[in-house]
């Protein structure tokens, strides 16, 4: 993790903030995660995602548990639900983290086209390394919550994806056990520099704020690091290892022993019938796991059938 300043260390993870990501990895959400792990605030960590992934086994169940904020990418329903969720992170006592990826969808190629026509076609300048941001739902949430956040915090994650012995960022290749690297670079923006009552202001900021990520893209591009004065790597830690093998031994046992007593009951048939069952749900769960995680599903960006829908 890198910081530009020593406000930006320290404040991380332990103020009610709003963060803006790039979102172009399938892993993205999940090394915000250990960031906020490090500073031990994991469970104040919110996000906005879409609604399909709710439903994903695992990683869906988690989001619902810790009330991350699900839309449906239509904003008369959207705004009703960010209305009702943002006033219930109001009453919150917890430092707050909430993750917003304002280009809406993760980064593709075919998708990156699409936003530079987007772009052409409204007068906009178009990003070397990022889709035009999406300015509604940030401009809501930041006039809903102005009184409450401390600040904004500008993260920019990226990875080395070329050259011997590197792993691409994908879910796939976590589920492998394949190790990787991520860099974060994460800087606050206190709230009182932030434009909060001016519509159109506040979307130049947003603007600038993603020229600046395309400019640490580019940095990273030449340097493969960030240029900043403090710098904190992220090692294992062991306390989750060690939970997570004792709840393996203790699901273990009790699959050993029942499958004893019906083999000792000479039950094989109701045996095989659970491990089919078992079977099935494992596989059809880890398809749905890794589907969902690809760069490619998402949303329309700029497309014709993107410009109809918000017609």
């Amino acid at each position: 993790m890198y910081f530009p300043d020593e406000e930006s260390m320290n404040k991380f993870g332990r103020e009610f903030n709003l963060t803006v990501m790039n979102h172009k990895y399938e892993v993205d959400w999940l090394y915000t995660w250990l960031a906020m792990d490090h500073f031990k605030n994991l469970g104040a960590s919110k996000s906005y995602a879409k609604k399909a992934l709710k439903h994903v086994p695992i990683i869906g169940w988690s989001f619902y548990f810790g009330e991350f904020i699900f839309l449906e990418r239509s904003w008369d329903k959207d705004s009703k639900i960010m209305e009702e969720c943002l006033n219930n992170l109001k009453e919150y006592e917890d430092k707050i983290c909430l993750l917003l990826f304002a280009e809406g969808t993760r980064y593709t190629k075919a998708k990156f086209e699409q936003s530079c026509n987007f772009a052409n076609e409204r007068g906009l300048k178009a990003l070397k390394y990022h889709l035009i941001p999406r300015t509604r739902g940030f401009t809501y949430t930041v006039d809903q919550l102005k009184d409450h956040i401390k600040s904004i915090f500008n993260v920019q994650l990226e990875f080395e994806t070329e050259g011997k012995n590197i792993n691409k960022p994908t879910f796939t290749n976590i589920l492998k056990g394949k190790p990787m690297i991520g860099h974060l670079y994460l800087e606050r923006i206190p709230i009182e520099k932030v434009p909060t009552d001016n519509v159109e202001e506040l979307n130049d900021f947003l603007f600038k704020l993603y020229e600046k990520k395309d400019v640490l893209a580019e940095e990273f591009n030449e340097n493969k690091t960030f240029k900043t004065k403090h710098t904190i790597e992220v090692k294992p830690r062991l306390v989750p290892l060690l939970n997570m093998i004792f709840w393996l031994i203790v699901e273990l046992t009790l699959y050993t022993s029942t499958f004893y007593l019906l083999i000792t009951y000479k039950f094989y048939t109701l045996l095989t019938s659970i491990m089919i069952i078992f079977g099935l749900i494992g596989i059809t769960a880890l398809v749905l796991l890794v589907r969902s995680t690809k760069a490619v599903r998402g949303s329309q960006y700029g497309s014709a059938k993107d410009d109809k829908k918000k017609s």
